[in-house]
């Protein structure tokens, strides 16, 4: 798990020692009317409100207060502004002053006599190890800093200082003993202050579940959590919650989700002043491109987590890039940098003092040496992973080394050896929920054993694996026959349009005899009455004429509209996006693709034979039509679809699909070709009691620029204004006006163009 929320973790801890402060206002105005002595502490208190705000400002009432704390001889002050400073150089990775900060505060505080302080100074020396993987000191540290407040029974101490435990016993890779430290300091949380539980303890307990494999735990914990500080407006908190949870939901496969956690967290990311958290977003946003087989995508948003955690420093960070940067250099069949970057980030001595880490990089390595044919030294890399990830309790690891060493001397032809570490990486797998493992090793126990003649054996493997395969496509095998229904009912519609043509035919026909038969009588009546009946049958025959080109003209209209619906070209685009997910491999994509493009089908087939939708209808068929438009261009745009308060979406009834050809046209023409993010807004209005006005806009290229990219634009346009302006003169039965429609081009101050807007009114039910 990319465990970038730990700079969190030490960000809360170095708070945690001090008393909540008055707001920055308030304390500002007090600046400005207490004598010297006084402004001391509340520069010191000023200092602490400032460092999730402005480090400088920070550093700069730290100094003023030691300023006037040592001229006026106030120790205790004097070591708040040196543990104050020491603060602030840890964030901004000057160790060494901070650790001297540091040492000069504890022995101020020891000097008079304030032990709980001087306690939460080796913490925070503590963390200074911590940060550079020096994991044994820090537990040293941090167990003194322990004994020091359970001696003075410090209950929100004794919490912290077991949750910085529970850090270090994390990072070591013993989940175990990590989750025990948490546990004692939650039942602690509970007991003392049950209404706020401490962040720092949640993320960490939450971090070792998901390493346990324990993934609803962890979600459980995380739904909680976010919850709270949604309501408290800890927007940093929120960040580093909101991406746990996305891997979590990215562990147990449910990619939307995990894609709304991180983009929610990178928007509350805006909100907070410090970026520390940005690298791991970036890299978690890679692993979600990864799982989903965008290699390119994966491999760029791996680079620029890489590139942003070394500017900031993120040890952590740089080498689980690297990591993942060597895999997707694999799966892109470049196996020289794949090999490079695995190789740096082995010899990093970050990654040799982490376990986790260390396995990662044997395990990976392992793999490199073992495709080139290099198998001995791949058995001895792997080995040396196993040992490790079994030693520190890595059940991922250990599973993944397993896998390789079976592989390994499957290909050497050691079919025992190979047999029992390809079934321990089975049973590993069960223990953990790793479903993608599991099929790799039944397929390679499967061919193992026919590689054996053991046939019957192989048989029962091969057949174990097909449930677990087909159990994960199951959702796409019902998509598939939802999407051939969807088909079927088309077909049997156009048949349906069909004979009502024939219908019309046959009543022309009928018509045409009834005619003779009443010339036939005129004639015998005689030459007078002849005259009379041929200018009355006239005049009936006009208005049964009229009558049928109006029927006829209502008919082509809505055949129209039913072919729009099922644009040829969009479903071909569809079908086309929806093979080259297969084709890549990437099943989760081409589910939710199908899923939505079945669902729009079936409500275009739907609407197409009712005159009114409810507008909830209406808005879900719109927002599938924009987001698989969204899948199809990689998310190039944005969309927003806003409803007026005094509109009930459920009651309110509308003419279906009167937006639609215009919201194709925004994306097609004007939003494809944009350069930067493109944003699309849909809004429905209340005109008044009877009409609702619906307006489409983009910031696209304009119309302009659209027609001189294809000869094509403009004609199609206007098809599709002519077919909306006959519906709307049909729904409005008489009453149409050309303001009904309109369509403006959006310019700036300088005449070019920023995009198109769409007005639309129309009748509607409540």
């Amino acid at each position: 798990m990319k465990k970038f929320f730990y700079s969190f973790l030490v960000f809360s801890c170095l708070l945690a020692s001090g008393v909540k402060s008055s707001p920055i206002d308030s304390l500002q105005k007090r600046l400005t009317s207490s004598n010297d002595k006084e402004k001391a502490a509340i520069l010191n208190r000023l200092a602490k409100l400032y460092f999730s705000v402005n480090l400088d400002s920070a550093a700069d009432f730290s100094q003023k207060a030691g300023l006037l704390a040592e001229k006026y001889q106030l120790t205790e002050e004097l070591a708040f502004a040196k543990k104050n400073l020491g603060i602030i150089y840890f964030y901004k990775n000057d160790t060494t002053l901070a650790q001297a900060y540091y040492d000069d505060a504890f022995q101020l505080f020891e000097a008079v006599g304030n032990e709980l302080e001087a306690s939460n100074i080796l913490n925070n020396k503590a963390l200074i190890y911590f940060n550079n993987n020096e994991l044994e000191k820090a537990i040293q540290l941090h167990l003194e800093s322990l004994r020091i407040k359970e001696r003075l029974n410090n209950s929100g101490a004794i919490i912290l200082s077991l949750t910085n435990l529970g850090n270090c016993y994390s990072q070591l890779g013993k989940s175990d003993t990590a989750i025990q430290f948490y546990n004692r300091a939650l039942e602690i949380n509970k007991l003392i202050n049950p209404a706020n539980i401490n962040s720092s303890l949640i993320l960490g307990l939450g971090s070792s579940y998901f390493k346990s494999a324990k993934y609803y735990e962890a979600l459980e914990l995380y739904n909680q959590a976010i919850h709270e500080a949604q309501d408290q407006k800890d927007y940093y908190v929120l960040v580093a919650l909101l991406n746990n949870r996305g891997n979590v939901l990215l562990r147990l496969g449910d990619l939307e989700a995990a894609i709304q956690d991180y983009e929610m967290a990178i928007i509350q990311l805006d909100k907070v002043s410090r970026t520390d958290q940005l690298p791991s977003l970036l890299l978690n946003l890679g692993n979600l491109y990864q799982q989903t087989g965008q290699n390119d995508k994966a491999k760029d948003f791996y680079q620029k987590a890489f590139s942003k955690a070394q500017t900031m420093g993120n040890s952590q960070v740089v080498v689980r890039a690297m990591f993942n940067l060597s895999l997707m250099f694999d799966a892109l069949s470049q196996p020289d940098s794949a090999l490079y970057f695995a190789q740096q980030a082995k010899e990093m001595e970050f990654t040799a003092s982490n376990p986790e880490l260390n396995t990662m990089a044997y395990n990976i390595l392992g793999n490199h040496l073992l495709k080139s044919g290099k198998l001995a030294e791949a058995e001895k890399t792997i080995q040396k992973g196993y040992q490790l990830a079994v030693s520190h309790e890595l059940m991922n690891e250990q599973a993944k080394a397993a896998h390789n060493l079976g592989s390994l001397y499957s290909t050497m032809k050691s079919y025992a050896v190979a047999d029992r570490f390809l079934e321990e990486s089975l049973a590993l797998n069960q223990q953990t929920g790793d479903l993608d493992l599991q099929i790799k090793n039944l397929l390679a126990l499967s061919q193992l054993h026919e590689q054996k003649q053991d046939y019957k054996q192989a048989l029962s493997y091969y057949k174990t694996y097909t449930v677990i395969y087909d159990s994960l496509f199951n959702t796409e095998k019902q998509e598939q026959v939802s999407q051939a229904e969807s088909r079927l009912n088309l077909k049997i519609k156009e048949e349906q349009l069909e004979n009502q043509s024939l219908l019309i035919e046959k009543k022309n026909k009928e018509l045409y005899l009834q005619r003779m038969k009443v010339i036939y009588v005129i004639v015998i009546a005689g030459l007078l009455l002849l005259i009379i009946i041929i200018l009355y049958n006239r005049q009936r025959i006009k208005i049964s004429r009229n009558q049928l080109r109006l029927e006829q003209d209502q008919l082509e209209t809505e055949h129209r509209l039913l072919r729009a619906q099922m644009n040829p070209h969009f479903m071909f685009n569809a079908l086309n996006s929806i093979q080259a997910f297969i084709s890549e491999n990437n099943t989760m994509q081409a589910e939710i693709f199908l899923s939505k493009f079945a669902r729009l089908m079936r409500y275009y087939l739907d609407s197409s034979s009712k005159s009114y939708v409810s507008l909830e209808e209406e808005c879900a068929g719109l927002k599938l039509n924009i987001e698989l438009e969204q899948l199809r261009m990689n998310n190039a745009f944005a969309y927003n679809i806003f409803i007026d308060d005094a509109i009930d979406a459920e009651d309110f009834e509308v003419p279906p699909m009167l937006a639609q050809p215009f919201v194709e046209n925004a994306i097609k023409h004007g939003l494809r070709s944009k350069a930067g993010k493109g944003i699309l807004d849909l809004r429905f209005e209340l005109v008044d009691q009877h009409a609702m006005l619906c307006v489409i806009q983009d910031n696209g290229i304009g119309r302009a620029a659209s027609g001189k990219q294809s000869t094509r634009v403009t004609s199609h346009e206007s098809r599709g204004i002519s077919i909306t302006k006959k519906r709307l003169a049909n729904i409005w039965n008489g009453k149409f006006k050309n303001d009904f429609l309109k369509i403006i081009d959006l310019k700036n101050e300088t005449n070019e163009a920023t995009g198109t807007r769409v007005e639309i009114i129309f009748p509607y039910k409540s």
